[in-house]
């Protein structure tokens, strides 16, 4: 069986926790038997379409215009561009035999068009994997007016993506509970993050790199943006400053990397280091070194 896997971010280029955890979903399935093809956008690239592999999943490539660490206006157009761009660079590559299942990842929403298009080439049921109810923690935050014309812009491409999916993976029951008040007529369950289970062994190198050998870390890692609200977990560390033992570490990539950098800075916070995302063997390391882990 032939699986389809639709993300907008992938290794190598990418080291986000998505991409990541996508890339070890595509290696467990290979594993299980499966012949695997990521689909993933790359910016950074002349041909409408490139081929490559990494331990053993296929990989295709669409040429795309930039949708991480760049501008929102410019990251909404060439989002909104993801399924046009994608269909276009694999038509030629898709026929009624090529897949035979599709499991796709949100962030983005912008996925559902290209979905359907295989859906309907290939006959195929699709699994959406939904990670981030978007755009609706952007209206509870106030980033996105309520009714506004963004909002609605959002909601019809969301609704598409949904639209798309036999079934929607949600992280928890509470995250069910909130898609449900939204969006009650599809099928969901609970489908947790996973991590590859191999043990690392113990180190010390970031500790003694950092300066931290006898400190107890707390350790923040993954995406660092206006949804995980960054400011309350600086809030957190700048109101441990008196507990000289405790350091706080973030790693990560996202919207609110500037504003942890700002804050350090501002709040004089001699307590927190900020370090930029790391492949996942070094980013596994350094789980082996930190004592408490934090999530928001």
């Amino acid at each position: 069986m032939h699986l389809a896997l639709i993300i907008d971010d992938y290794l190598p280029h990418s080291t986000r926790v998505g991409a990541k955890m996508f890339h070890e979903l595509a290696c467990e399935l290979f594993k299980q038997g499966y012949k695997v093809t990521v689909i993933t956008p790359n910016f950074n690239q002349n041909e409408k379409l490139t081929k490559d592999t990494i331990d053993n999943i296929n990989i295709w490539r669409f040429k795309s215009g930039e949708i991480k660490n760049t501008n929102k206006v410019k990251r909404a157009l060439n989002e909104t561009l993801l399924s046009t761009r994608a269909w276009s660079a694999i038509k030629e590559c898709t026929n009624k035999s090529t897949f035979q299942g599709i499991i796709y990842y949100s962030p983005s929403i912008f996925f559902g068009t290209l979905v359907k298009k295989i859906k309907s080439t290939c006959n195929c049921p699709s699994y959406l994997i939904l990670r981030d109810l978007f755009p609706q923690w952007c209206i509870d935050s106030g980033l996105i007016k309520k009714n506004s014309l963004l909002e609605k812009y959002f909601r019809w491409f969301e609704k598409k993506s949904y639209d798309q999916a036999d079934n929607i993976g949600l992280m928890s029951d509470r995250n069910i509970s909130v898609f449900n008040q939204y969006h009650s007529s599809y099928r969901t369950h609970v489908l947790r993050n996973w991590a590859a289970i191999n043990p690392t062994s113990s180190s010390i190198f970031y500790r003694e790199a950092l300066g931290l050998q006898n400190k107890i870390i707390y350790f923040y890692g993954g995406n660092i943006g206006h949804a995980q609200d960054m400011q309350n977990l600086m809030k957190l560390a700048r109101g441990m400053k008196p507990y000289k033992d405790a350091h706080f570490l973030f790693v990560g990539q996202g919207d609110e990397v500037d504003l942890i950098k700002k804050l350090i800075v501002e709040w004089d916070l001699h307590n927190t280091t900020y370090l930029p995302s790391l492949n996942q063997d070094e980013f596994k390391i350094l789980l082996s070194e930190v004592d408490v882990g934090l999530f928001h």
